[in-house]
């Protein structure tokens, strides 16, 4: 937590300013001290000190020079003299000025003697009754110090392990991110480089995995990397798309990269093993301000990201934009929850869409800044974060953490001892309560059944409880392959689409995987041809019912929309039953459980000429009646072209 002693300074100068006597009856001391007041103003603080030290030969009680004192102090960084310089202050007179409490308290908190500082922040907050910002800040400080010592008495398991001479080196490697199967690792270095515009470069590199171990890690190279400061990467969760934060001067960053602002957030596409010239996300997602440190949620359709531009609450937010028909919304604020009056950075949203990870100086936190995660609610919005503990946190700032996709481990990026240089990216078990949710993954090939020829094809999952489509892609235009991460332990309607083809539709539920092995599955196309039967897979009915069940609404819309984008189809729908009970009713059944998929048809605006329907009861199995599976697909709801 960061405080800046703007505003107390300025009270002090306005209080000895307007004042016509003061504390000391030395003359002497007080043509010193306003002289070095006059220099501290002016910034030229060594002077000031030299003349406020004269001062204070004169009159070593002269509470103003000391304050003024104390103020040299902190700006030199030298807290613990300003914490004795304060104190002597309190104890000459406690009620000079109130606001040497806060200052007191803020220099308590952040030289970790968090007792001593709650101790003088209340005090502070119940004697004086400061005015709203002031008390604000006391109050700001009195929360992160309360924090701080529940935190040290209650501390959370931390065991880090440096990544080794294979990935870390001896200058600074931070922001790791790892793709879903955890094979892939990218991170930021930077290394000194004097024909560079400011005398360094952050580069983007990357390091495989091979039998539990990392191999030695190498520059990405052209045309990622130049002499820019490129860096802050995030991968979708196939690892075939990035997104990275390149900064330079306003204007051209060469290679065709025009900015927006110092730090500008752009795109990059792996395609035969190479990433494309980084393109620039444009007008709607970046400003003339500070835009970086994105990251990228497992859909691939919304991007998180820090920004300083106007409007914020406080020096940077994190604000999400969504991908939409190929373009972007504007970007909005996460609002009052998760950003404060401090800066929010370093944001990470889990595979499992559903877990914020960040770093703040607003929220109460036991140093500058602290790693903070965040739950997405029911209705969609961010609960209030929880500061990971100690000793994750510190009094120190930490910064860029990334956990894998099965919640198992995070990495992180520290300057701590030990470490290969400047800074080392480290892996830790993550503590049970701050693990996100389980995710795995599927992934598979999309092709034309008639000849195996892989197609590229709209890959749509639905979220059979929720009803609401959780991914909506394409599969590769090359190879057909699809890849999506997913929580775990739902139940999924799967519909793969493409012009000229019968769609692919069916459900299965993803669970858990311990090992993170995909959950496979091909799916052929079949070329849109009468006389085949196609089978829809998630159309529900209750046992010996033929109302249609709330879940099967994402069916039916997917089969009508199949209708209307060919205007020219006419198909009739076939019911199904297995062969146990009456085959008369059986027959009836079936017949009226295909009327229920014509009667919605006709209702959402397919005309009755195009449509048909018709039961067939247990006279045309698929499989074998005498095992429950066999009858299970037996039971079953289809169309066929039949014009």
């Amino acid at each position: 937590m960061k405080w800046y002693l703007t505003t107390i300074i300025c009270s002090f100068f306005l209080i000895t300013n307007a004042q016509q006597t003061f504390s000391s009856e030395s003359k002497k001391a007080i043509k010193y001290h306003k002289e070095a007041q006059r220099l501290f103003e002016n910034r030229s603080n060594e002077e000031a000190a030299v003349l406020n030290a004269k001062s204070l030969k004169s009159d070593p009680e002269f509470i103003e020079a000391l304050m003024l004192k104390a103020y040299i102090e902190l700006a030199a960084n030298k807290k613990t003299a300003a914490t004795l310089t304060f104190e002597k202050i309190l104890q000459l007179n406690p009620n000079f000025f109130s606001g040497n409490y806060l200052e007191l308290g803020a220099l308590y908190y952040q030289t970790q003697e968090y007792k001593k500082a709650a101790d003088i922040l209340q005090h502070y907050i119940t004697r004086y009754n400061p005015q709203k910002t002031t008390r604000a800040k006391a109050q700001q400080y009195l929360d992160a110090a309360n924090f701080s010592i529940q935190a040290i008495n209650n501390p959370v398991p931390f065991t880090p392990i440096n990544l080794g001479a294979n990935v870390n080196s001896e200058f600074r490697d931070y922001n790791p991110v790892l793709d879903v199967a955890q094979s892939k690792l990218i991170f930021t270095r930077t290394i000194p480089d004097q024909s560079a515009p400011t005398g360094a470069r952050e580069d983007v590199y990357v390091s495989f995995k091979q039998e539990d171990k990392w191999n030695p890690a190498y520059s990405v190279g052209a045309p990622l990397n130049s002499k820019l400061r490129e860096g802050a990467p995030s991968l979708t969760s196939d690892g075939q798309t990035l997104i990275l934060t390149i900064c330079e001067s306003y204007g051209d960053y060469g290679q065709g990269r025009q900015g927006l602002g110092s730090c500008d957030l752009f795109v990059s596409r792996l395609k035969s093993n190479q990433w494309t010239n980084p393109r620039n996300l444009g007008q709607v997602v970046n400003s003339k301000y500070f835009d970086s440190q994105a990251s990228i949620n497992s859909n691939g359709n919304e991007i998180y990201f820090s920004s300083t531009r106007p409007g914020g609450k406080g020096g940077s937010d994190i604000y999400v934009t969504k991908i939409q028909n190929g373009g972007f919304t504007p970007p909005q604020n996460l609002g009052d929850i998760i950003n404060t009056s401090g800066n929010e950075e370093g944001v990470f949203i889990h595979p499992d869409n559903q877990t914020l990870y960040f770093t703040s100086t607003g929220h109460p936190g036991l140093g500058q800044s602290d790693i903070f995660m965040s739950r997405r609610q029911p209705d969609g919005s961010w609960g209030k974060p929880e500061n990971l503990g100690y000793p994750i946190n510190t009094h120190q700032s930490e910064w860029g953490l990334t956990i894998d996709a099965t919640g198992q481990f995070a990495y992180f990026a520290s300057d701590r001892e030990g470490g290969y240089g400047e800074m080392d990216i480290y892996q830790f078990p993550l503590p049970e309560k701050l693990k996100p949710s389980a995710v795995t993954y599927l992934k598979g090939i999309v092709f034309d059944q008639s000849n195996s020829q892989p197609l590229e094809a709209q890959f749509e999952l639905v979220d059979l409880e929720s009803k609401k489509t959780v991914y909506n892609s394409y599969s590769n235009y090359n190879d057909g392959e699809f890849f999506v991460c997913l929580p775990a332990g739902k139940d999924y309607l799967l519909n793969v689409s493409r012009d000229g083809y019968l769609f692919h539709s069916e459900n299965f539920t993803l669970t858990e995987s311990k090992n993170l092995a995909p959950y496979k599955k091909d799916i052929p196309l079949t070329p849109i041809v009468t006389g085949v039967p196609v089978v829809l897979k998630n159309i529900f009915f209750d046992t010996d019912k033929f109302d249609l069940k709330e879940k099967s609404t994402s069916e039916l819309e997917i089969l009508f929309t199949f209708l209307n984008n060919n205007p020219t189809l006419k198909i009739e729908i076939s019911g199904h039953t297995d062969n146990r009970g009456d085959k008369i009713h059986n027959q009836q059944l079936s017949q009226n459980r295909a009327k229920a998929v014509y009667t919605y048809l006709i209702s959402k605006g397919i005309t009755a000429d195009r449509l048909s329907y018709k039961g067939y009861g247990e006279d045309k199995p698929i499989e074998s009646n005498d095992t429950e599976d066999g009858r299970a697909l037996n039971r079953r709801t289809e169309f066929m072209i039949v014009k």
